[in-house]
């Protein structure tokens, strides 16, 4: 069973990395040409969506060891899908600045709970060579992925937005058929913690 979840969790991220991937070597590329603004204007929405993205992946986090791994990464997935859409159709520039917080925020708050996961199917003598393997697979990714999207600009840079947001909603599926909830059960009773007393825990 550990080894089923672990080749699904495995695949759903090599897939979920590709959506990504496909899309974010280009981004800069699009906006500028689309927009008619330079590439200081691109890397202040870069910017600030990595920003956001730290922020939502610290939030993230603590909600996967709160509410459980499963449903955070559905989250994410449903809101990348819908904020590829919308990128794709965005007329106006001034509308990036707003979406690119909304994106990191929302987005990013998948990231840590597909860790966890990894952490929760291992053992810990294991859990070394697990992560190493998911890092494998998302430079595996990286190769794939820009290749696919490089292909996909040619034609039309909307069909970059069109392909993540397809992506996404097809892992979102696998995830929602085939991935269990791996959250740890407390083995003994003991009072839930409150969010902000999760989010205290970055502390150490």
């Amino acid at each position: 069973t550990i080894h089923f979840i672990d080749v699904i969790e495995s695949t759903t991220h090599f897939i979920d990395v590709i959506g990504n991937t496909l899309l974010m070597p280009f981004f800069a590329l699009y906006v500028t040409q689309k927009f008619g603004v330079g590439m200081t204007q691109a890397g202040i929405i870069l910017a600030t969506n990595s920003v956001a993205g730290m922020i939502g992946s610290t939030i993230g986090g603590a909600m996967a060891d709160r509410f459980g791994r499963r449903g955070i990464i559905l989250f994410g997935l449903v809101v990348s899908a819908l904020s590829g859409l919308t990128l794709g159709f965005v007329n106006k520039f001034y509308m990036f600045y707003g979406l690119a917080v909304f994106v990191g925020l929302l987005g990013s708050a998948a990231h840590p709970a597909h860790q966890a996961m990894i952490a929760d199917i291992l053992p810990a003598d294991k859990r070394s060579e697990g992560f190493g393997m998911m890092r494998v697979i998302s430079n595996f990714a990286w190769i794939i992925g820009p290749t696919i999207g490089g292909f996909l600009a040619s034609y039309n840079f909307l069909y970059l937005f069109l392909s993540d947001a397809v992506i996404s909603i097809i892992t979102a599926v696998l995830v929602f058929r085939l991935l269990p909830e791996t959250k740890p059960q407390p083995k003994e009773k003991v009072e839930d913690e409150s969010l902000l007393q999760t989010l205290s825990g970055y502390r150490v």
